[in-house]
């Protein structure tokens, strides 16, 4: 992956650089391959790196990244949204398991459940076909009410 950088902004307030990337690549980047690339590029810690955005345009071998770098793990976990920092340790943790086999794969079986507990089983009906079905109800009862009101009513002829 070809990185460069387009634009680099010092921001001692917050304790950060903040980033403008062009990177030369065919399919839009993961924002972990992201992190590796602007980490060996400029020689920081992935971990003090925080992806802000990936803009790829159609038809273009290359993707604008706008990034955050901190000074330290805690200005990073003050000021940055915390959304944004569990997003990507969450997908880097993500890309770890799948580098390891499942626990079911490993014939492991699943614990017996305890006695007098309850397991919750799934409805066999779509909540959607339940919801229906309250509803023809509903309707089928005010259906029946009105057309015994109008064989009641005297008819003028």
């Amino acid at each position: 992956m070809k990185v460069e950088v387009l634009e680099e902004k010092e921001n001692p307030l917050l304790r950060r650089r903040e980033i403008i990337l062009r990177v030369q690549t065919s399919p839009t980047p993961k924002r972990e391959e992201a992190r590796k690339a602007i980490s060996q590029a400029l020689g920081v810690d992935t971990s003090l790196i925080v992806v802000h955005k990936i803009h790829q345009e159609a038809g273009k071998e290359q993707s604008t990244i706008y990034a955050r770098i901190y000074k330290d793990k805690k200005t990073l976990t003050d000021i940055d949204a915390q959304y944004k920092i569990t997003r990507d340790e969450r997908k880097a943790k993500k890309s770890e398991e799948k580098t390891e086999p499942p626990e079911s794969a490993l014939g492991e079986e699943k614990p017996a459940s305890k006695e007098g507990e309850v397991e919750e089983v799934p409805s066999q009906e779509p909540l959607e076909a339940q919801e229906k079905g309250a509803k023809k109800e509903e309707t089928g009862e005010q259906g029946a009410s009105s057309a015994s009101a109008e064989q009641k009513a005297p008819t003028d002829q």
